[in-house]
């Protein structure tokens, strides 16, 4: 539709999350921690619970507790939409295995995080997306979040400009607090993404299954 409308760019945020809008309490929590800061530690957790309304038992369970939880999940992988002869010959599961405890480390140290950032394999895999998308639809898909010298800038920071005083997504909130309305810098209440997935999957569903489930 973008397309008949004469528009030939469409702009998204889709690694903002990785970038400027990055934040991971768990990550920030555990690098204090490594550093024998527990006073500080204390400190951010109230602040945590204080900001966003939370106990300090869950602020406690939501930095401690999700790490074993990540862990657990981390020895499960999924067969959904992948071809069983192509998961099998590629050793799907053992590479998708390894690669969850790359992703696992990066909850705990934020070296790791930084390294996982400009590794070839995600940038890769968005880059094909966005290239067969571009190319189906004839519109060029474009990243700002994703911009090399944005990369190379956050890649520069310490944790602390990302995360600090209870306060997640700090960089953003902070150096485009004179550009962006207030009202969406503080918006604390999340909707939930994709929440139409279901309704499009059911719109098409003996298609889609059709087609997930033809190889088995």
């Amino acid at each position: 539709r973008a397309y008949e409308n004469n528009s030939r760019i469409m702009l998204n945020g889709s690694f903002g999350n990785s970038t400027i809008s990055f934040s991971d309490f768990e990550c920030y929590i555990s690098s204090l921690y490594a550093s024998h800061r527990y006073i500080k530690v204390l400190k951010e957790l109230n602040q945590f619970q204080s900001l966003y309304g939370y106990s300090r038992k869950y602020a406690i369970k939501r930095v401690f507790g999700s790490k074993h939880m990540k862990r657990d999940s981390g020895k499960k992988t999924s067969r959904a939409y992948v071809k069983k002869s192509v998961f099998e010959k590629y050793k799907v599961e053992q590479r998708l295995d390894k690669m969850n405890q790359e992703y696992l480390k990066c909850s705990d140290d934020f070296m790791n995080y930084k390294k996982l950032l400009y590794s070839s394999r995600p940038l890769r895999q968005i880059g094909e997306i966005n290239t067969k998308q571009s190319l189906m639809t004839g519109v060029v898909v474009r990243d700002p979040s994703k911009d090399k010298r944005l990369i190379e800038f956050c890649i520069s920071l310490p944790i602390n400009q990302f995360i600090k005083d209870g306060e997640e997504r700090r960089l953003v909130n902070v150096y485009l607090s004179d550009i962006m309305p207030k009202h969406v810098l503080n918006n604390r209440r999340k909707g939930r993404q994709s929440a139409d997935l279901k309704y499009k999957i059911q719109k098409q569903w003996d298609m889609n299954r059709k087609e997930w489930y033809k190889e088995y």
